[in-house]
């Protein structure tokens, strides 16, 4: 690790994640000094013309503006032949998505950890920030930095150290900007450790709690996002069955939080999205099964948040055939606007997004003409967008006689906006995915998620 004030972070993936992380590192400064040479990697060529001409509109303009204002303190590149140093620190910030199976996919995180030993610099520090299950760093990726280091004259623990900080950003989330998040650290060694918090104290501004153990730092995300997982799926059990007994869920929910101990409120939806939360219960259901333990809780809570999406159509199903005239006797199709696409409310964040799954489900009903829009996701480049029919406006949607249903799947604020008196004078029915609305015009029927 070079003693002079300047040292020189590598940042592998220029996601959600990667991305933000680069630009805080370029913006950080002492006494008006860059503290840090950024360069940020990818191996979408496309991605890095987007963020060289700050088109990178998957992130918040809080990222943007750092990245502007600091243009002389990052680089990044699409080729790994384009590096022409090493590097103090190195991040690896690329997806850990599962495979059709539900099977933990670590092919992208093995790679980056491969090309990181190659190009950490001595007495540096390869830092992993994507999520994984406990063991990985220890038993997958330990092995692959170590051979390629002995290679260059090199030894894990002496001369490159491993840390894992699991991620934590909350798109679309204000209150707790990126420097802001607590953040929490485990390594190889105690000098590992060290240095990696010294790095992280100095970009961020929010504590930082070390554990034990590279496996321990590991277990935290896995834990954070099953926990919400588990309870998502609680409430969306009750909206399933309080739909049976005649019961408001966001009601009771609400009455429950008012108990000031030994309940943290959760509410139901038509779905789980985002890359975490769908996606972190299997590391550990894969992990514990290869050592002989069965997760059954968490498998649950997967089966339960994963049908969610068709229950949201059946619920529509039924409600159209409670109020429009019998299917037999239609000859067009009831024309459905589906409102939304991302998979949460105010970002284009398509990832996982159940209203996905609501589509194809929909398109897939004889008696139904589905249109979709959302007004983020028209003026983003995420490639799933040119398989979808978009409409040009929600104002377009509005006027159309021919809409008889609308299906909100996305909580953006446009559309809850547009719900009054005026707004849709043809609307018969609004089943609200996300319970989000508290009012809707005069004489059309409202069906929320157990409410």
């Amino acid at each position: 690790m070079k003693n002079d004030s300047i040292q020189s972070v590598l940042v592998i993936g220029l996601g959600y994640v990667g991305l933000p992380l680069l630009s805080l590192i370029a913006k950080t400064k002492k006494d008006y000094k860059s503290l840090y040479k950024a360069v940020g990697f990818d191996i979408d060529s496309q991605k890095i013309d987007s963020i060289k001409t700050l088109e990178c509109n998957w992130v918040d303009e809080e990222t943007i503006t750092n990245l502007r204002e600091n243009k002389s303190n990052w680089q990044v590149f699409s080729q790994t032949s384009q590096f022409d140093q090493k590097y103090d620190y190195i991040l690896i910030c690329v997806p850990t998505p599962v495979d059709q199976q539900d099977n933990p996919d670590l092919q992208a995180v093995i790679k980056a950890g491969k090309a990181a030993a190659d190009l950490i610099e001595k007495d540096g520090v390869i830092i992993l920030e994507s999520t994984v299950n406990p063991g990985v760093c220890d038993e997958m990726l330990r092995p692959e930095i170590t051979k390629i280091l002995a290679k260059r004259g090199l030894f894990y623990n002496q001369d490159v150290y491993l840390a894992h900080c699991p991620e934590r950003i909350d798109p679309g989330n204000n209150q707790y900007p990126l420097a802001k998040i607590p953040r929490v650290l485990g390594a190889s060694s105690d000098i590992g450790l060290q240095r990696s918090l010294n790095f992280y104290n100095s970009i961020l501004n929010s504590p930082i709690k070390t554990v034990s153990s590279l496996a321990a730092a590991e277990a935290v995300k896995i834990v954070e996002n099953s926990f919400r997982d588990v309870n998502i799926a609680f409430v969306n059990e009750l909206a399933q069955s309080f739909s049976k007994l005649d019961l408001n869920v966001v009601e009771i929910i609400d009455a429950a939080a008012t108990k000031p101990f030994g309940f943290l409120a959760h509410y139901p939806g038509a779905g789980v999205g985002g890359h975490c939360i769908p996606v972190d219960p299997y590391y550990l259901i894969s992990a514990a099964g290869k050592r002989g333990f069965e997760h059954k809780f968490l498998k649950l809570a997967r089966e339960i948040n994963r049908s969610m999406p068709a229950f949201t159509v059946d619920l529509l199903k039924s409600e159209l055939n409670k109020l429009l005239i019998d299917q037999k006797k239609r000859k067009s199709k009831i024309k459905v606007a589906l409102l939304g696409l991302s998979y949460k409310a105010n970002i284009a964040d398509l990832r996982n997004s159940p209203a996905l799954e609501i589509l194809k489900l929909l398109q897939n009903i004889p008696e139904i003409e589905v249109v979709a829009y959302d007004p983020l996701i028209q003026k983003t480049s995420i490639q799933e967008v040119s398989k979808i029919s978009l409409a040009e406006s929600l104002t377009d949607l509005q006027a159309d006689a021919d809409i008889k249903a609308a299906l909100i799947t996305t909580a953006h604020s446009e559309f809850i906006d547009s719900f009054t008196q005026d707004n849709w004078p043809h609307l018969k029915l609004i089943v609200d995915g996300r319970n989000c609305l508290t009012k809707w015009p005069v004489g059309v029927t409202y069906r929320g998620i157990g409410r």
